[in-house]
């Protein structure tokens, strides 16, 4: 890929998104304090009750920035790995999925408790 660059913003958004959350307090100081201020106060990102996320802005613009990198070239390539992710991503749920229901099934006092402990 040689499109543009990943920026600072990019990398800490993607990062965030990544995570879901993450403490404000771990990324509101030192190399990240001024970055993430910008990035509240453009409306990229959220703080609540001591947790950052991204907003629907955030994503927006980290989706604009990730496909910026990406060449004309490079579009078969990345359509050929969607397509093949997204149907190994679909077997790999449905077997969890059939897996959890076994395991409800056979005990579903255990799930309760396992869960809780």
């Amino acid at each position: 890929m040689t499109g543009a660059e990943p920026t600072a913003a990019t990398d800490l958004l993607l990062t965030i998104m990544t995570k879901g959350v993450v403490e404000s307090r771990a990324w509101s100081e030192g190399a990240h304090r001024q970055l993430v201020s910008t990035l509240v106060a453009e409306g990229a990102l959220a703080e609540d009750q001591g947790f950052l996320y991204l907003t629907d802005m955030g994503d927006e613009r980290l989706s604009h920035s990730l496909q910026a990198q990406v060449t004309p070239e490079d579009h078969d390539g990345l359509a050929a790995f969607a397509d093949e992710f997204t149907s190994l991503d679909a077997e790999v749920k449905a077997a969890l999925t059939a897996w959890q229901r076994a395991q409800r099934d056979s005990d579903p006092d255990g799930q309760v408790v396992r869960s809780l402990s």
